[in-house]
């Protein structure tokens, strides 16, 4: 049964019917989300497959008045240049029929380009394209971000929309100690835990962590990786990094819900190598277990880590990488951690629904 349908929606209402696309269930992002807006009181569901599930939500649910995508990259972008022209062409034409329906359109941008940059000149082509003519608002996570969408596709700054990156307090299992999680890790509790966590892909650059890991100067400071290669290549390339210091440890898997616990709480501080990035998931699962981070100077993370919470290196220089990592070392790094827990519990699930319903009633408008 139709819950509501488009001619139902009063313009000065601010209930409405929302379509969330692609789905992602990597994290708890999208479902809290979609969660808190529906407690708004906005008929709120998701499709993830295309256009045939796109069709049938649209069947079972009524024409929305907002089609809100987030990796928009997933319609754009295929395997081949064919594939990836076909995939935009269909984009745009389902994107022009939903205006002329009267639909709006918002984009989240999580990453300014994909992570595997199979065609990178046509995506930012055709993205250019689609913020200046297709979408009515765009989200981004941090304030330097407008002017990096700005500068990238060439977007109006008036469409865009700041809303933080709400945190993962409480929505992992978080019950054990920092004893507990070492102990199952089998870890000395005199040794100074640096924590990359998360799926290994390439842009991470996590062998070149591990590679300027040896330089820090402190034996008691360990590198402990957790989460699955992307490829067997990089997998390969990890292990044999790993057996050259035995200062690394690693556990080369998918971490279970239940299990990111140990992880975090046997950590003295989070590691990212990104060597490209807008907003990390992992910066603010670390922040949301009380875990400062040392992070390239990249993206949102300026803006997201704590002042006192972050120890920023310049991107791509390993001399400014073990300074970072040096100058945690010698911090308070219970304090650092407090600092960005209490700076991630300003941003709740319930004020980035209440903003994105503002969101949507500009593109309304």
């Amino acid at each position: 049964m139709m819950t509501k349908s488009r001619s139902s929606v009063n313009m000065n209402s601010t209930e409405f019917n929302v379509l969330f696309m692609p789905r992602s269930e990597e994290n708890p992002y999208q479902s809290s989300l979609v969660e808190s807006l529906r407690d708004s009181g906005h008929n709120v569901w998701i499709e993830g497959g295309y256009p045939i599930s796109f069709v049938k939500g649209i069947l079972e649910n009524g024409i929305p008045d907002i089609i809100h995508i987030h990796w928009l990259s997933t319609y754009l972008i295929g395997n081949s240049m064919v594939t990836t022209i076909l995939k935009s062409t269909v984009f745009g034409l389902c994107a022009i029929i939903a205006r002329v329906l009267g639909i709006k359109l918002v984009w989240t941008v999580h990453n300014l380009a994909e992570h595997e940059q199979r065609n990178p000149m046509w995506e930012e082509f055709i993205k250019s394209v689609y913020s200046s003519y297709i979408f009515n608002r765009i989200i981004v996570h941090c304030s330097s971000a407008v002017n990096l969408v700005q500068e990238k596709f060439g977007c109006e700054e008036s469409k865009v929309d700041v809303i933080p990156h709400a945190n993962y307090i409480n929505l992992y299992p978080d019950t054990v100690s920092e004893k507990q999680a070492r102990t199952e890790l089998e870890i000395d509790r005199d040794k100074t835990v640096f924590l990359h966590f998360g799926k290994i892909r390439e842009y991470k650059r996590v062998t070149w962590l591990i590679r300027n890991f040896s330089g820090v100067s402190d034996e008691d400071a360990l590198f402990l990786i957790a989460g699955s290669p992307e490829t067997e290549e990089i997998e390969e390339e990890v292990l044999a990094r790993e057996n050259n210091c035995n200062r690394i440890i690693t556990d080369l898997r998918f971490i279970p819900e239940d299990e990111i616990q140990y992880y975090l709480r046997a950590a003295d501080a989070m590691v990212l190598g990104f060597n490209k990035v807008l907003t990390s998931g992992s910066a603010v699962l670390a922040m949301s277990f009380g875990v400062p981070i040392v992070s390239p100077r990249l993206g949102c993370l300026p803006d997201i880590i704590s002042e006192r919470g972050g120890f920023l290196y310049e991107n791509d220089n390993p001399d400014k990488l073990v300074e970072a990592i040096e100058c945690a070392l010698e911090s308070d790094l219970k304090s650092a951690g407090d600092a960005n827990f209490q700076r991630a519990k300003r941003f709740s699930w319930s004020r980035m629904a209440e903003l994105t319903t503002d969101c949507y009633s500009q593109a309304i408008k």
